[in-house]
């Protein structure tokens, strides 16, 4: 639902592009509103075209691969905001060599860069389109043809008044399912533990990509965090048993309470 309002938003706004152009031309050229054309009204006609053109490209292409990025499978596999990129990138990059399109290249020459159209131009041509609707859309605000608006949350976060907690589990004697379990014990009190505001992990390199682009299927949640009140104390218990049948201890079992905002990651080896 959110990526249809998004191309929506976006084909509306490529359409009123085309009579914000026209009075644009109407304009004497100190009210021109694209600065950056210095008056010009041929370069402001030329560089907007050349822009519509990657706007609607930028939309084709959102609406083409959102069957892949909403398809169940791909949802069950990958981290979407990783892997996403990367097909972006790698479809933009398609679309730009399949048709010879080169955006940046044009847009240089209207700005009056003599230049011949050559990969880098291409790479950069493609990385506009990879960054979607929104990326063109800045494009557009940086050279004064639309208005800017509030930016966009990149990395989301809890509100100020609840935090997150996860739990990654790495198995060594471990068998079976791995039960979380988090009770509510209610509001803080003296005897509360002191707020816990972060965790830091050491992580490996390799691995640290690796959850970038897959979900990991050993970890509660599987991507973001389980939300939490602050203000409340909890109580964390993680059980596991190993081939016996026996109870394996966990250390990180135990009291918590949670700061404003705070994104707690815990790892465990079981």
């Amino acid at each position: 639902m959110e990526l249809r309002k998004r191309l929506i938003v976006s084909f509306v706004m490529a359409l009123s592009v085309f009579p914000a152009a026209g009075a644009a031309l109407a304009q004497s050229p100190q009210e021109n509103p694209a600065w950056v054309a210095l008056g010009d009204n041929a370069i402001y006609s030329n560089s907007l075209r050349a822009l519509v053109i990657l706007l609607v490209l930028a939309v084709l292409i959102e609406s083409a691969l959102a069957v892949i990025f909403n398809w169940r499978l791909y949802l069950a596999l990958f981290y979407s905001r990783g892997v996403k990129t990367l097909v972006m990138i790698a479809v933009s990059a398609l679309v730009v060599w399949s048709f010879d399109l080169d955006i940046v290249h044009t847009l240089l020459g209207v700005y009056g860069f003599p230049s011949e159209s050559g990969t880098l131009s291409r790479l950069l041509t493609a990385l506009i389109l990879a960054g979607g609707s929104s990326g063109v859309y800045r494009v557009l605000v940086a050279l004064g043809y639309r208005e800017a608006k509030a930016p966009e949350e990149v990395r989301p976060t809890p509100k100020k008044t609840k935090a997150w907690i996860s739990v990654k589990v790495t198995r060594k004697r471990a068998v079976g399912p791995i039960y979380v379990r988090i009770k509510d014990d209610g509001a803080i009190t003296s005897a509360s533990p002191a707020n816990l505001a972060g965790v830091i992990v050491p992580e490996g390199f390799w691995r640290t990509v690796w959850s970038v682009f897959f979900l990991d299927r050993d970890r509660f949640p599987q991507a973001g965090g389980y939300e939490l009140d602050v203000g409340r104390q909890y109580t964390l218990d993680v059980a596991a048993t190993d081939s016996q049948g026996v109870g394996i201890p966990v250390d990180i079992n135990g009291s918590y309470t949670f700061a404003d905002g705070a994104v707690i990651n815990l790892n465990v080896t079981l």
